[in-house]
């Protein structure tokens, strides 16, 4: 849940994209935990700009694996000259959206001094390529259920909308976004710690949930068919099996899907349904009087009008007299 409706003025999570600041956020929610995830520099480059079409919102011609190369030949020339579609995640974006401005990337001191920041503010880093066993810690650091962190993989890029990564060109990532790969590495080394505090059954709990995980998936979906819906062309997508259960359905609804259902429900109970409650009171009261009027004040007929003086003014009293049923 993003809200708790039984209070308006109160959330519970504040979740998708959301750039890391840590005074406003703590004005939204009271006392909360900070959790976020990280992903190899080289990987996450590669994936934004080949999911955004970068090359193509530059002007770069050339086709395939080509176009990352292209890029990266002059990166800070595109960067500094070119507006492009999410132009802030081409250069160090992950260590930009905890907070740290592109134009105190290089300097050493902000940079190291924002790493430990994010170290001591936040309750937990996940790391990507750890994705189970990020969620494993998660789930003993909150005291979840099993039930609470299971997921079914969605939004996977197409293998057709992928760069081969070669070793000079990985080297050229990391050289262009030496501050993530300097988050990334940090946070790399501080979440094996965290693992070697979870205790003995990490192993063991982490075979578990991938079992549990692989055991939902074969439940909900058929792996041989495919869907091909408009919102989204570039990830892969499989159909539910005609009898899978009900929160099947839930586990693969989108980030969108999500978001548009929580504005909806918010819009529903802070307008429509006192809105709608209000109107039902008004109804009820013009019944209450109607039943008032025809059970007593019927029993009263006009008779005349008194016309009384009073000083130079008239005041016309209506006289009742009360019928006899």
């Amino acid at each position: 849940m993003v809200l708790s409706f039984g209070d308006m003025g109160h959330f519970d999570i504040l979740t998708s994209h959301a750039r890391y600041n840590r005074k406003e956020m703590d004005m939204v929610i009271s006392n909360p935990k900070y959790i976020t995830i990280i992903r190899n520099p080289v990987k996450q480059l590669e994936s934004a700009y080949s999911y955004y079409s970068m090359a193509k919102h530059i002007g770069i011609q050339t086709d395939g694996d080509h176009e990352l190369q292209a890029f990266l030949k002059q990166p800070r020339y595109y960067f500094d000259n070119y507006d492009y579609f999410m132009k802030v995640q081409s250069w160090n974006g992950q260590i930009f959206d905890l907070g740290l401005e592109h134009a105190d990337h290089l300097n050493q001191t902000l940079l190291r001094g924002k790493i430990k920041q994010i170290d001591a503010e936040f309750d937990l880093v996940m790391i990507n390529e750890y994705f189970d066993e990020s969620l494993v810690l998660l789930r003993k650091q909150f005291y979840w259920d099993w039930e609470d962190i299971v997921y079914i993989s969605k939004g996977v890029r197409k293998t057709t909308l992928r760069h081969k990564i070669t070793p000079e060109l990985a080297a050229k990532i990391q050289q262009w976004n030496s501050a993530d790969v300097q988050l990334y590495d940090h946070f790399n080394r501080t979440f094996w710690g965290k693992v070697a505090q979870y205790g003995p059954n990490f192993n063991k709990d982490v075979l578990y949930f991938k079992e549990l995980r692989e055991e939902i998936t074969s439940r909900c979906l058929d792996m041989n068919s495919h869907s091909n819906p408009a919102y989204d062309k570039r990830v892969e997508n499989h159909k539910l099996k005609p009898n899978a259960p009900n929160y099947c359905k839930n586990m693969i609804s989108g980030t969108m899907q999500y978001v548009n259902w929580m504005k909806f429900m918010y819009v529903f109970h802070r307008v429509l349904l006192p809105l709608t409650l209000v109107c039902l009171g008004c109804v009820f009261m013009l019944f209450l009087y109607r039943r008032f009027r025809r059970g007593n004040g019927d029993q009263y007929r006009l008779l005349d009008l008194d016309t009384t003086d009073l000083g130079s003014d008239k005041t016309v009293v209506p006289i009742y007299s009360k019928q006899n049923n």
